[in-house]
């Protein structure tokens, strides 16, 4: 309490910020076609009484995310607003605790300075990849717990306190039940504890802490009437799909070594670096010498890079996609060279290692517009704290401070200014009876077209598949899909055969399909993917709507079943 206490004005700056953006960016956070639409549904029709993985198949083998948000919409209602605060209110917490696990290696104002720019990089960011309504609510909810159970550890090993201990291991356990990159951060954990050579009482009670949300998830999932063959047959399909070559072409640059991509990240880090280094000796020149000139070449460095970010795309796609690039594999070698130091201090090596587990994926190409926007605040940290700490000289650290935070505005400012982009041709109104949507006009004209056509012509009982796309109609519209085969992709159709996506369409023979289609080949359902199951569903289905925009490739088209109406 004592540290809440002391940090409570900047945490009441952070929230303040924080809630300015949530009104600013309420309804203009989603992504229609994309997976979000699978976060709304999933939760959606688990409320409604599917078993995960039984009914539903779902690439992300941790159940957590799915469950708690399942409950959520049982308890508040089938509703965008459910998700859109429990992913703003999961957001803060992240930010809060950044905050909060810096302060233990950090003074205030770098801080506060890392928190601010969480907000504006990461948080609020209107592409898939933000943390409000976000790709996978497991990726943000393991977020949240990792950061806790880090900055409770760390608590823990400065005040030997084994209620902190206790409650470390517990976050750790939710973050390994959100997803599979945190279950390497929970073994790094125990690896760090069990250097220590703790007692046997706090070694069990630890790790029972540790399994209490893991087990509630699988005694769930079995009292829901999950078994051992349902898992088989989930984890037969799981395999297909890892080893589909479309999801190793999506890994391909960030999980393992590309000579192309390598040099990007470096061009990339090089010239960041370059204006960090401009900076630092601006600001050192000015304090030794008190020459007017540079602060005078700081205020325009400062106007020029203002300028970029309010008027050059290029420099603001640079500095919100690619300029950190460099970065997990740039932290690696800062504590390899101080692997020495940093094994002295438990702390540092935990949040060190952590850092660089939960963003392996991303290794080599640390993709801002990918996963790397979720792993950045961690080895942001780590990064600080290793150059503060072993690598800058006392009377150098208040340069290298005000040259990183100079840095962190410049990004955000890039990232606020690109995402007002999004939050201005946002400004079509799409109402559904789940929620507002503000979205691009093209887009709002397909889905309201959709919607109006689902709601006027179609019954609450009659099930709609969604392809092409997430299967976000269903959660507006309330309308059902087939189980398990109501969400796909080039990679979860390979997995699955087309010949079963067929067999369960005939079985089940849905009311309506909904075809999401682009008129580039490369990359279009019916064209790239799913021939045979385009086939089947012209022969046994009407075309009713063709739904097309001006302006844009993209057109819906809504096929009804022969049965229908007779």
């Amino acid at each position: 309490m004592k540290l809440f206490k002391r940090e409570y004005k900047n945490l009441l700056i952070i929230f303040v910020i924080f809630l300015i953006n949530v009104f600013l960016f309420k309804y203009k956070m989603y992504n229609l076609n994309t997976d979000f639409g699978r976060e709304a549904y999933f939760p959606a029709i688990m409320a409604d009484g599917a078993v995960l993985y039984k009914d539903i198949f779902n690439t992300f083998i941790c159940p957590f995310s799915y469950l708690f948000n399942a409950i959520l919409i049982k308890l508040f209602g089938h509703s965008l607003n459910v998700l859109f605060i429990a992913g703003a209110a999961n957001a803060f917490a992240i930010t809060g605790g950044i905050y909060l696990l810096s302060r233990e290696f950090l003074n205030k104002t770098i801080s506060m300075a890392i928190a601010l720019f969480i907000i504006f990089y990461s948080c609020f960011y209107t592409g898939l990849m933000n943390y409000i309504t976000p790709y996978s609510y497991a990726v943000v909810y393991g977020l949240c717990a990792v950061v806790f159970s880090l900055f409770f550890y760390t608590l823990y090993l400065k005040h030997t306190n084994t209620s902190f201990l206790y409650i470390a291991f517990m976050f750790s356990g939710i973050a390994a039940s959100c997803k599979y990159e945190f279950i390497l951060y929970s073994f790094i954990l125990f690896l760090i504890f069990f250097l220590s050579k703790p007692e046997l009482k706090k070694t069990v009670l630890s790790i029972l802490f540790f399994l209490v949300v893991p087990f509630v998830c699988v005694l769930t999932l079995y009292l829901q009437g999950l078994r051992l063959t349902d898992l088989q047959n989930y984890f037969e399909i799981l395999k297909r799909f890892v080893h589909h070559p479309y999801l190793q072409k999506v890994y391909a640059t960030s999980f393992f070594f590309d000579i192309r991509s390598f040099i990007t990240s470096l061009k990339n880090f090089i010239t960041i670096t370059a204006v960090a280094g401009i900076v630092f000796f601006l600001y050192k020149k000015s304090d030794e010498t008190k020459n007017k000139i540079y602060p005078v070449l700081l205020t325009v460095l400062s106007v020029f890079l203002l300028i970029l970010c309010l008027c050059c795309v290029k420099f603001l796609e640079f500095c919100v996609y690619d300029a950190v690039s460099y970065l997990p594999v740039f932290v690696f070698i800062l504590a390899a060279v101080k692997i020495k130091e940093i094994v002295k201090d438990r702390a540092v090596l935990l949040i060190t290692m952590a850092s660089l587990a939960v963003s392996a994926k991303c290794f080599w190409y640390f993709a801002n517009n990918f996963y790397g926007r979720y792993f950045l605040p961690l080895l942001i940290i780590a990064l600080f704290i290793i150059i503060f700490r072993f690598f800058c000289k006392p009377e150098y650290q208040k340069y290298l401070q005000k040259s990183l935070i100079f840095i962190m505005a410049v990004l955000a400012l890039s990232s606020f200014r690109l995402n007002l982009v999004g939050l201005v041709l946002k400004n079509t109104v799409i109402k559904t009876q789940a929620g507002k949507i503000c979205a691009r006009k093209t887009d709002a004209q397909i889905y309201n077209n959709i919607l109006h056509f689902v709601n006027e012509r179609t019954k609450h009982d009659e099930t709609i598949a969604v392809l092409g796309a997430a299967p976000l109609i269903n959660f507006l519209t309330r309308r059902n899909s087939v189980n398990f085969y109501n969400h796909f992709d080039e990679a979860i159709a390979g997995a699955y055969g087309e010949s079963k996506i067929i067999e369960a369409y005939s079985k089940n023979m849905p009311d309506y399909f909904i075809i999401f289609c682009n008129t580039d080949k490369n990359y279009d359902f019916c064209h790239t993917y799913g021939q045979n199951i385009c086939k089947f569903i012209k022969s046994g289905y009407i075309e009713e709507l063709s739904v097309k925009t001006k302006g844009t490739n993209d057109y819906a088209l809504i096929y009804k079943n022969k049965r229908v109406d007779k």
